[in-house]
C-alpha cells in the first residue's frame, strides 16, 4: 500500500475551495488549477518570461513560468501555463460572438416600447431577454441594467472595457499550484495533465 502523504490528489476548478484544499493537503500532497478570476495579476506576467516546456498531445507548444502564492489560506507554488493555439482559438471564438450578442442586443432594443396590440413586456422579461441574449461564459464581460422611466422602459448595456482586457489577458492561460515545493515547471504541468488519464 502507498502511504497517503506520498499521494497527490488532482483538483479540477469546480472541486477548490478554502476548505477542500485544507483537508486533503492534512493527508497528502495536492495539484490544482486556479479560476481565472484569482489570476489577473498573474495573466500580466508578460509571455516574455515563459519557457518552452514541450508539447501537448496536439503538437501544439506550451510554454510555462514558474509562481507562487498564498491561495486557499496555503502557501503554495505553481506555474502559468501558455498555449498559443489554445489562445487564437479563444480570441476567434470571442471576435465571432461579440457582434452576435450586440446585434441581439440591437434588435431587442429595437423593439422596446413598440406601440400596438399585445401584451408589454415587463422589467423581469426585458432582463430575461438580454441574460439569454449573453452565452454564460461571457456575462460578466458587459454591465447591463433595466429601469422604467415615465411607463416606458428603458435598458442600458454596454461591454466593461476593463474586464475585456482581462479576459483577452487571460487567453490561453493556466494557472496550476501545488504544495510539492521541489516539482519542475514540467513536472507540475505533466502531473496535472494526468487528471485527464486518471478519469
Amino acid at each position: 500500500d502507498i502511504p497517503a502523504e506520498d499521494m497527490t490528489i488532482i483538483f479540477d476548478r469546480g472541486m477548490n475551495s478554502t476548505l477542500n484544499i485544507e483537508k486533503a493537503m492534512d493527508k497528502m500532497h495536492v495539484v490544482g488549477s486556479l479560476p481565472s478570476s484569482m489570476c489577473k495579476e498573474l495573466f500580466k506576467i508578460p509571455i516574455s518570461d515563459f519557457k518552452e516546456t514541450g508539447k501537448n498531445g496536439n503538437e501544439s507548444t506550451i510554454m510555462a513560468c514558474h509562481v507562487s502564492g498564498n491561495w486557499y489560506d496555503q502557501d503554495l507554488i505553481g506555474i502559468i501555463r501558455y498555449n498559443e493555439v489554445t489562445k487564437r482559438k479563444q480570441m476567434r471564438e470571442w471576435d465571432n460572438n461579440k457582434p452576435k450578442i450586440l446585434g441581439k442586443i440591437d434588435d431587442i432594443k429595437s423593439k422596446l416600447n413598440r406601440e400596438g396590440k399585445g401584451r408589454k413586456i415587463t422589467e423581469k422579461g426585458l432582463m430575461n431577454r438580454i441574460v439569454d441574449a449573453v452565452p454564460k461564459q461571457y456575462r460578466g464581460l458587459f454591465d447591463y441594467s433595466v429601469v422604467k422611466v415615465e411607463g416606458k422602459l428603458k435598458m442600458d448595456f454596454k461591454v466593461i472595457e476593463t474586464r475585456e482586457n482581462e479576459f483577452v489577458e487571460g487567453m490561453g492561460k493556466t494557472v496550476i499550484f501545488t504544495d510539492i515545493k521541489d516539482l519542475t515547471v514540467r513536472q507540475i504541468s505533466d502531473m496535472y495533465d494526468a487528471r485527464n488519464r486518471i478519469e
